[in-house]
């Protein structure tokens, strides 16, 4: 699973078992190791930097008072939306520093390709969010019959509360941004990465993991969803590795985050 090293010429096709994890059809370039650790860092760093602004926030009582954490309760509803959106644009801007710094075919190592706009390419997008949305009903049944000790219904019922453009808000940063955010960190830049060092089956495994890891916070005390996360993360993985680009991942990535905010939605009432 080593990228080729031979130039293509523009317009080469590849066939579509192929791995390219560069994306980059011109020289065979893929990211480095320290790169891939650069784009981790990132994603750790955002995290931490807009935790401590909203801590300040809220310490300083300057959010909304119907968007303030309920004392000695995780932080949900309007604080938990600022947070997200925050970490998750600081990153975006910090990674698009990343990849721009890679000259022209930077996006294309990250797995934006010109290639991966045609109409062929494009084709796999509506299976991989059909694909997100089933996987993450099939999870269902179990969680009925097994059920968690908190849901997104909890998590996301303040956010409910704030209105209908607060709501499309978050659905958009939930189906849209923070996919796209996880996928150029994880399957963007540090899964090519280690592809290298690591081979691509061992490289999938260790990148599903740091970011099964990442999300403690919704399968600490639910074992069952860190079964469930780090399947998904290998899928989107595996769908890096076949397509060759990141579009069919984040929309495998969108069509789980809707298909649970959905979820909650309807178990709202």
């Amino acid at each position: 699973m080593e990228p080729s090293k031979t130039s293509r010429p523009t317009g080469y096709s590849y066939p579509p078992h192929t791995v390219r994890p560069s994306g980059n059809t011109l020289a065979g370039e893929t990211w480095t190791w320290w790169e891939g650790a650069v784009a981790f860092g990132i994603f750790i760093l955002a995290q931490l930097l807009a935790g401590a602004a909203m801590g300040v926030l809220i310490h300083q009582g300057l959010l909304p008072k119907a968007w303030m954490p309920q004392q000695n309760t995780p932080i949900h509803g309007g604080a938990m939306y600022v947070l997200l959106a925050a970490s998750s644009l600081l990153t975006l801007a910090l990674l698009v520093l990343l990849i721009t710094r890679r000259g022209p075919h930077g996006w294309a190592m990250a797995g934006f390709t010109k290639a991966g706009l045609t109409r062929q390419a494009l084709g796999g997008v509506p299976a991989a969010i059909l694909g997100g949305m089933l996987i993450q009903v099939a999870a269902i049944p179990i969680e009925i019959a097994w059920p968690p000790p908190h849901t997104f219904e909890t998590q996301f019922s303040q956010v409910m509360t704030l209105g209908p453009l607060p709501f499309l808000g978050f659905a958009l940063l939930l189906g849209v941004l923070i996919p796209l955010v996880e996928e150029i960190t994880f399957r963007g830049v540090l899964f090519p990465a280690l592809q290298r060092p690591l081979g691509g089956l061992w490289a999938a495994g260790a990148v599903s993991l740091l970011f099964t890891l990442l999300h403690y916070d919704q399968w600490e005390s639910y074992p069952f969803y860190f079964i469930l996360i780090f399947s998904m993360a290998m899928v989107l993985a595996w769908l890096r590795y076949r397509s060759g680009g990141l579009w069919q991942p984040w929309a495998f990535h969108a069509g789980i985050n809707l298909t649970a905010l959905g979820a909650a939605v309807a178990a709202s009432g």
